[in-house]
């Protein structure tokens, strides 16, 4: 087993959850820039980036009713998933999530 993760492995694999955002934070898991998930998921939300200065690619509602929108910023994703997620364990791993991301900025 290797020593040192692969974080380019990590950033395209692993999917940012609020498990895996507490589990991150229960390790002591700093992630470096280039193992920051590409993917955010909860709730029926899904927000993608696949680099910086590429957009945010976010999802909210189920596969084929659902709203798509390409968004530039932090702000603007959650602009677009106003109300939701508000408040609690979604909240704030969507808050870890974007700040990996430069937000706010």
């Amino acid at each position: 087993m290797s020593a040192d993760p692969n974080w380019r492995q990590f950033a395209r694999e692993v999917v940012w959850t609020v498990p895996v955002s507490n589990a991150c934070r229960l390790l002591g898991v700093t992630i470096p820039p280039e193992g920051r998930p590409r993917r955010f998921h909860c709730a029926g939300i899904t927000i993608e980036r696949k680099s910086d200065g590429e957009p945010f690619i976010c999802w909210q509602g189920g596969a084929g009713s659902g709203v798509t929108r390409q968004v530039a910023t932090g702000d603007d994703v959650l602009a677009f998933l106003a109300p939701s997620p508000s408040a609690g364990a979604h909240n704030m791993a969507l808050r870890e999530w974007l700040a990996m991301w430069g937000w706010p900025a």
